[in-house]
């Protein structure tokens, strides 16, 4: 069954661009950490500490893990095609604000051997919140439509990120641990033991997107979409080791659409 529907807003002349409606949408996902960018947090939250530098040089084993639910609204504009006309006649841009919940849990070991008997373990975990205020910007391209009501997406997006980080203070700590060996057993005890304080800093990052999605008319007036977005978040603030690390989500998100009284669909102003 198809949906026939009267509109005017949205409509695309030669040479005007026009609101087409609002998106919300909420995404959940994860990306992928690296040591330069967590020691360099940890840094920013615990300044001038001996025992995080030696972990740069010597460390065996790194854990890092995050969750993100990132909450969207943007406002989107039918234009007129600027790339890919032939295949693509339906093109949009889409821009607005975003809000995300991350918690990050990282985990550092080191181990050395001092002496035959003895073998030193250090442990670094350390677990922070963060919220992020975010401006987006995409660039949609949509294809024919397919079942009547179901549409295809690509496109691209980038965001400006601005990252509050607290630190959990109940979940970070380090420990050193001595194992001595004497005779045929091995003896252990721990020292160093140290918490972390509650503290804060910020961060500002870029994130480079290429969302993939599909989306289903329910009515004229509102869609429904799923995306999955994969990307590169960018930290020029870093000074040394990797500025890029991975990033992917899954997003779920409805469209209002501002359709009045004129009679085309294909033309895209429909979806």
């Amino acid at each position: 069954m198809s949906i026939v529907c009267d509109y005017s807003y949205a409509v695309i002349t030669e040479n005007n661009t026009k609101f087409k409606g609002i998106d919300i949408s909420v995404n959940f996902g994860h990306t992928k950490s690296n040591f330069s960018r967590e020691l360099f947090i940890l840094n920013r939250l615990i300044p001038n500490t001996v025992y995080i530098n030696q972990m740069k040089q010597d460390y065996s084993e790194a854990y890092f893990y995050n969750k993100i639910v990132n909450l969207n609204a943007a406002l989107v504009l039918n234009t007129k095609p600027l790339l890919l006309k032939k295949h693509f006649t339906t093109q949009e841009v889409n821009f607005g604000l975003g809000y995300s919940f991350i918690n990050t849990e990282n985990s550092i070991y080191y181990s050395s051997t001092a002496m035959p008997n003895l073998r030193k373990e250090t442990r670094l975990n350390f677990e922070y919140q963060s919220r992020q205020e975010q401006l987006h910007a995409s660039y949609l391209f949509l294809s024919k439509t397919l079942l009547n009501n179901f549409k295809l997406h690509f496109g691209i997006t980038g965001k400006l990120n601005l990252e509050r980080i607290k630190l959990v203070e109940k979940n970070s700590f380090y420990e050193t641990i001595n194992y001595i060996k004497s005779n045929d057993s091995i003896q252990s005890n721990s020292q160093n033991n140290y918490h972390f304080k509650d503290v804060n800093t910020t961060l500002t990052y870029f994130t480079f997107i290429v969302p993939l999605g599909i989306r289903y008319n329910i009515d004229c007036q509102t869609n429904v979409f799923t995306e999955l977005q994969m990307g590169l978040q960018y930290s020029p603030i870093l000074t040394s080791g990797e500025k890029f690390h991975k990033m992917i989500s899954i997003g779920f998100g409805i469209r209002y659409k501002f359709n009045e009284a004129e009679t085309e669909i294909e033309n895209g102003s429909f979806w």
